[in-house]
């Protein structure tokens, strides 16, 4: 287990540091930092699979570790390229729209990998599944025809906003069904995680696509909510074997 709280401890101390550089210098210290800070994550879920092996050669021996958790695994990596290119928008200003495309497509890929290992390893009513759709469609329909009433303005980015935010719903709404249905600690992890990560990107709707939102604390706020979640989804990984 101390494998796992010093990945987390890493993992804190390197999010801390990416928060006061990102807000006091930005450019490419922030850049940096923070791709160390995603980077923890990534960490904290390798080691959360070590520690629910208890006995890790059986990855090299006989692959008895549930391969599911590779998903999870996947899904961290491209939320940690995804936070790359996000703030690379910031450190070459000239192709900003293309970095930022990449960086929403990564966060995409993200969620889809952690949809596939939670249908493949938990239990949830297929109800959720179907909330999930309808919700999520709902919000879509919302942000394509009402930008006004949410004060932002998407432009180009309107189409990949609107997508992105469907999923995000869908998967959220998904682990609410996983725990309702199973009702353990790796569920509740999930959907945690999922809800903070809901919360978090919709401060960064507002601080992208909105007037004025750009501030400090939103920039805290938004990094803050994103972090728990992933290191949230990442300690799933304790209970997946």
């Amino acid at each position: 287990m101390y494998i796992y709280a010093l990945a987390l401890v890493a993992g804190i101390i390197a999010t801390v540091v990416f928060l006061i550089l990102r807000v006091k210098k930005g450019g490419i210290y922030g850049l940096t930092a923070k791709a160390a800070a995603s980077f923890c994550f990534i960490a904290v879920a390798v080691a959360s699979v070590f520690v629910s092996l208890k006995d890790p050669s059986v990855i090299v021996l006989n692959h008895t570790f549930n391969r599911w958790s590779l998903f999870i695994i996947l899904g961290l990596v491209c939320g940690m390229l995804g936070d790359v290119w996000l703030d690379l928008k910031y450190c070459f200003v000239e192709k900003s729209d293309v970095f930022t495309f990449g960086g929403f497509a990564f966060f995409m890929a993200g969620h889809l990998f952690y949809l596939i290992a939670i249908y493949n390893t938990m239990k949830f009513n297929v109800w959720f599944t179907i909330a999930g759709v309808v919700i999520g469609g709902a919000v879509v329909l919302f942000e394509i025809f009402k930008e006004r009433v949410l004060k932002v303005t998407y432009g180009r980015f309107k189409a990949m906003v609107c997508i992105y935010s469907g999923l995000l719903i869908y998967l959220t709404v998904v682990c609410l069904g996983t725990l309702v249905e199973m009702r353990n600690t790796r569920s509740l992890l999930l959907f945690s995680g999922s809800l903070l990560f809901l919360i978090s990107d919709l401060i960064l709707s507002s601080i992208y696509f909105g007037d004025d939102k750009n501030t400090k604390g939103n920039i805290i706020a938004n990094h803050i909510t994103y972090y728990l979640a992933q290191f949230l989804i990442a300690s799933s990984l304790l209970y997946i074997v």
